[in-house]
C-alpha cells in the first residue's frame, strides 16, 4: 500500500549521516557528526541517538576512530541523563 504522508526531513537528515559513513574518511567524519549531534543527544532526541549508536557501531573494528571518540563520550557520560555508560563503550 503506497503511503501518502509525507517522509519527515529530520529523520532522512539523520539517515543520511549515517549513510555517508565510510571506513576511509571515518577517522574525521565519525568525531565531527558526535560533535554536531552533541546537542541533540544531550537532549535525548530518539533519531540522533539511533544515529549515533550506528555509526559507533560502524566504527567499532576502526580503532583509531573509536579513539577518537574517547573525549567526546567522555563528555557525554557528565550529561544529568547520560545515554553512554562507560560499561556500554567496554565492548
Amino acid at each position: 500500500m503506497y503511503c501518502l504522508r509525507e517522509r519527515d526531513p529530520v529523520l532522512e537528515i539523520y539517515e543520511r549521516l549515517v549513510q555517508l559513513w565510510s571506513k576511509e574518511e571515518a577517522d574525521w567524519y565519525v568525531p565531527g557528526v558526535a560533535l554536531a549531534l552533541t546537542p541533540s543527544i544531550k537532549t535525548l532526541k530518539p533519531e540522533a541517538l539511533d544515529a549515533m549508536g550506528r555509526l559507533i557501531s560502524l566504527t567499532r573494528p576502526v580503532y583509531s576512530t573509536r579513539s577518537r571518540l574517547d573525549k567526546i563520550l567522555s563528555y557525554w557520560r557528565e550529561f544529568e541523563r547520560a545515554p553512554v555508560r562507560a560499561e556500554a563503550l567496554r565492548s
